[in-house]
C-alpha cells in the first residue's frame, strides 16, 4: 500500500516536469534533438523579399461617335480625340483607316478625304492626341452621311486598344437648291429656235420635277416645243440642269407681235427663285422699224415733261410704240429690244459682258459690237512708213511693236476712222470712193486704224476693206456683213434725253457721238455718200474721202 502511493506521487512529478520544461516550442524553446545552444538569442532575420509589380498596360480609345458639320465651302480639318489611360515611356504609332457608310470618299460628291493605314505618332508621356480628318463641302444637298474611323497598332504588353473606332456623322450644309430660268428673256424671229436651260443652284441628291404654266398672247399655231404634253420637265439627281427648245413657227401670214410666257410652278424638293421664274419669248410681227424712243415733251420751257401737253399737241411721246406700257425691261427700253451673240452666232444672256454682235428685235437688223478700248495707232504717215521700212530692211528680225500689235487685237475698235470705197457699180453710185493704202502682212496698221495680224486679203482703212475682214473672219456666223442703210443707221439711235436711258445704251454704246457711213450715195453728187450723225440723228453727205465711223450690219431689210 505505502509502494503504491509512492509510485504514483513519483509519476506525478514526471509528468509535472515534462509540462514545465518539455514542452516549450516556437523561436525560444528547444527542438527535439536538445540543442539549446540558441535558447537566449534574440531573433532578428530579414524577411524574404515578396515578387516585383506587373505594370498596368494602357487603354487606348476613341469616342464611339463624333458629329461635324459640314463646311459653308472648300475643306476643313476636324479632329478625334484618342485617350490613353496611363501614359506610356515610348512613342506610340497608330495607324488611322477611314471606311464609308453612306459618306463619299472619291468623286464629284467626295465628303472627306480617305485615310488607309496612315501613320500618326503619338509622343511618349502624353495620355490624348487629336487625330485629323479632313471634309469637305460638296456642293451637294443630301441628308446626313457617314463613315468609320478606326485606329491599330503594334502588339505590345504595355497597351491594349479598348475601343479602336468612331462613327463620324456629316450634318449636310448645303440646302435646298434653288431653280430658275439661266434665261428669262428672248426674241425668237419666224423660224428660228432657242433652247432654254432650267437650272439649280446647286447640286441635290433628289430627282427635282417642275411643272412649266404657259400664257401669252401667243397662237398655239405660231410655236412648238420640245416639253411632253403635261409640260413638265425633270432635272435628274446629280445634274444641274435640263433642257427645253423653242421654235417660232414661220408662216405666210400677216399678224401682229406675240408673246409666250413659261412660267416654273410646283417644284418638288426646291425652291422658286422668285425673280427669275418666268421665262418671256417674244415673236415680232411683221418688219417695223424702231420708235425715237423720245418718251418726255416740251412744256414751253424745258424737253423733260412727262404729262401730256394740252397747250403743245402732237409731240412725238403721244405715239409710237414707246408709249405702250412696260417700257422698261432688261433687253431694252422704250420700244427698244436686243439679244446677244457668241463670235459663233449662239445667243448669250442678256447680262453677258463678252459678244460678238447684237441683234435688233425690232428689225431683224444684226449689229456688230464694236469694242472700247483705248488704243495706239501711230501718230503720221511718216511714223507708218517708218515702220514699214524697217520691216523691209531687216524682215528676220522684225518684231511688230506691243501698242499695234494691241491695236491689231482690236480691230473692230469704235475709234477707229475709215474712208468709203466700193467697186461695185450697182452701188457705188458711179465713183468707187477712196481707196486707201493697202497694209503688209507684218505690218497691219495705219494711221486711221488697224487690221488683225492674221489677216488676209484688203487690208485697208477704206469701207470695203473693213466688211471683207467682216466676212473673212465670219463674226457671229454671217459673211453677208455689209453698210447699213441711212434708215436703219437711224433706227439705231435713241432720241430720248432722259438719263435712265441707260439701258438701251449697254447694248450699243458704241455709237453714241459719232458719224457713220451708210451705204447709200448720192445721184448728183457721186463723191459722196450719206451719213449718220449719232448725236442729232441728223442724215448728211459726207465726203467719201473722209474718215468716219463704220458699224457693220446684217439681215434686215427695209
Amino acid at each position: 500500500m505505502h509502494k503504491t502511493n509512492l509510485r504514483k506521487s513519483t509519476l506525478a512529478v514526471a509528468l509535472l516536469a515534462i509540462l514545465i520544461f518539455g514542452c516549450k516550442g516556437g523561436s525560444g524553446g528547444s527542438d527535439l534533438s536538445g540543442d539549446n545552444s540558441n535558447n537566449n538569442t534574440s531573433s532578428s532575420a530579414t524577411p524574404a523579399p515578396g515578387p516585383t509589380p506587373t505594370p498596368t498596360a494602357s487603354k487606348i480609345n476613341l469616342a464611339s461617335s463624333v458629329n461635324y458639320a459640314e463646311p459653308v465651302s472648300g475643306s476643313e480639318t476636324k479632329y478625334i480625340e484618342v485617350t490613353l489611360s496611363e501614359a506610356l515611356t515610348t512613342d506610340l504609332t497608330l495607324y488611322l483607316t477611314t471606311s464609308d457608310i453612306n459618306a463619299r470618299s472619291s468623286g464629284q460628291f467626295k465628303n472627306y478625304t480617305a485615310k488607309v493605314a496612315e501613320e500618326y505618332t503619338v509622343a511618349a508621356g502624353q495620355t490624348s492626341a487629336d487625330l485629323p480628318l479632313i471634309i469637305s463641302n460638296n456642293n451637294y444637298f443630301e441628308g446626313d452621311v457617314t463613315l468609320t474611323y478606326s485606329i491599330s497598332a503594334p502588339l505590345n504588353s504595355a497597351y491594349s486598344i479598348e475601343n479602336g473606332q468612331a462613327v463620324v456623322t456629316i450634318s449636310d450644309n448645303d440646302g435646298e437648291p434653288t431653280v430658275s430660268f439661266g434665261k428669262i428673256n428672248r426674241t425668237l424671229l419666224e423660224d428660228e429656235s432657242d433652247s432654254f436651260n432650267v437650272q439649280l443652284s446647286h447640286y441635290s441628291s433628289l430627282d427635282v420635277l417642275l411643272e412649266l404654266t404657259q400664257t401669252g398672247s401667243v397662237n398655239e399655231n405660231d410655236f412648238t416645243d420640245s416639253l411632253n404634253s403635261d409640260k413638265s420637265i425633270a432635272i435628274n439627281k446629280g445634274e444641274l440642269s435640263a433642257t427645253f427648245s423653242v421654235t417660232a413657227v414661220k408662216d405666210n401670214i400677216s399678224e401682229g407681235a406675240e408673246s409666250l410666257i413659261y412660267t416654273l410652278s410646283n417644284p418638288t424638293d426646291v425652291n422658286l427663285d422668285s425673280d427669275r421664274k418666268s421665262l418671256s419669248i417674244y415673236i415680232p410681227g411683221d418688219k417695223r422699224f424702231n420708235d425715237t424712243g423720245f418718251v418726255t415733251r416740251f412744256d414751253g420751257t424745258d424737253f423733260d415733261s412727262t404729262g401730256s401737253q394740252a397747250d403743245y399737241p402732237n409731240q412725238d411721246a403721244d405715239f409710237g410704240s414707246d408709249i405702250a406700257p412696260s417700257m422698261t425691261h432688261t433687253d431694252g427700253r422704250y420700244g427698244f429690244s436686243y439679244s446677244k451673240f457668241d463670235m459663233h452666232g449662239n445667243s448669250l444672256p442678256l447680262d453677258a459682258l463678252q459678244y460678238a454682235c447684237i441683234r435688233d428685235n425690232t428689225t431683224g437688223l444684226y449689229i456688230e459690237n464694236k469694242p472700247s478700248e483705248t488704243v495706239i495707232l501711230p501718230a503720221s504717215e511718216d511714223a507708218v512708213e517708218a515702220e514699214q521700212d524697217a520691216l523691209r530692211d531687216d524682215p528676220d528680225n522684225y518684231v511688230y511693236p506691243a501698242d499695234y500689235q494691241f491695236a491689231s487685237l482690236n480691230w473692230q475698235n469704235d475709234s477707229y476712222t475709215y474712208t468709203w470705197y466700193e467697186e461695185d457699180n450697182d452701188l457705188n453710185g458711179g465713183t468707187l470712193g477712196a481707196e486707201n493704202m493697202t497694209m503688209p502682212e507684218k505690218v497691219p496698221v495705219d494711221v486711221t486704224c488697224a487690221i488683225a495680224e492674221n489677216s488676209s486679203g484688203n487690208r485697208r482703212c477704206d469701207t470695203s476693206g473693213y466688211l471683207s475682214q467682216m466676212n473673212r473672219f465670219a463674226v457671229c456666223g454671217f459673211t453677208d456683213w455689209r453698210l447699213p442703210t441711212p434708215t436703219e443707221m437711224k433706227s439705231l439711235i435713241s432720241f430720248n434725253a432722259d438719263d435712265n436711258d441707260q439701258n438701251n445704251r449697254t447694248f450699243l454704246t458704241f455709237i453714241q457721238d459719232k458719224t457713220y457711213f451708210t451705204s447709200a450715195t448720192n445721184a448728183e453728187r457721186t463723191g459722196a455718200a450719206w451719213c449718220v450723225n449719232t448725236v442729232t440723228g441728223q442724215a448728211k453727205l459726207c465726203l467719201k474721202g473722209s474718215h468716219n465711223s463704220v458699224i457693220a450690219v446684217s439681215g434686215g431689210k427695209e
